[in-house]
């Protein structure tokens, strides 16, 4: 998801190019998890929320992982089949791995078995698993949730998403402390705390 303001955003261009969330749940994905579109999508820290929409789809586990937001129809059918095939979830285990406890990947991993979309949830692989006729009004609720907050608001919390986990604490806590006073001086931060008081709606477009 583009956030630009209030009414300006975009999801389904996002989500159509992975997987169409009103797609039937064998619709094919094409771009695998070995292609660079999930790096891409790690590696950003700005105005972009990614937003995934997701029926079965080979590779879908990997773009999933690599969004800030999935949601995954409840029976759709997943899994790290690499083994079987002789091989092993190699590029795909970089997005899915810091996911997941060791246990959960090792059983996943090795044994090669299928899951279904609530097992991806419950995984932590992906964010929601819902009936496919609920897809709509759940990712639709994400959106209206996401346009609710800042858009600078949201590029710094995603900073610290990526970047906290990894600090050393005292580096983390010097450079939140940083980051905070920096938000603080923002005209956003000065819309939002005037909307609050005023109990409005923000206006993030200014």
């Amino acid at each position: 998801i583009a956030h630009r303001g209030r009414d300006d955003y975009d999801y389904r261009m996002t989500t159509t190019a992975t997987a169409p969330i009103d797609a039937p749940a064998t619709a094919p994905i094409d771009a695998p998890a070995t292609s660079p579109l999930p790096q891409r999508i790690l590696g950003k820290t700005g105005e972009l929320v990614p937003l995934l929409g997701l029926g079965s789809a080979p590779g879908g586990m990997g773009l999933a992982a690599a969004m800030d937001l999935s949601v995954a129809i409840d029976d759709a059918k997943f899994g790290f089949t690499e083994v079987r095939r002789g091989l092993a979830p190699a590029m795909i285990s970089v997005l899915c791995l810091p996911r997941m406890r060791p246990a959960d990947a090792a059983e996943a991993m090795l044994l090669g078995n299928r899951m279904t979309g609530a097992d991806a949830a419950r995984l932590g692989l992906v964010n929601r698993a819902v009936p496919a006729d609920e897809m709509d009004d759940v990712v639709d609720g994400f959106v209206a949730d996401l346009l609710a907050g800042g858009p600078d608001a949201l590029a710094a919390t995603k900073q610290l998403l990526v970047r906290v986990p990894g600090m050393p604490i005292e580096e983390a806590f010097a450079w939140t402390a940083e980051l905070s006073a920096e938000l603080f001086r923002s005209d956003e931060a000065q819309e939002g705390m005037r909307a609050f008081l005023e109990k409005r709606s923000p206006d993030w477009a200014g």
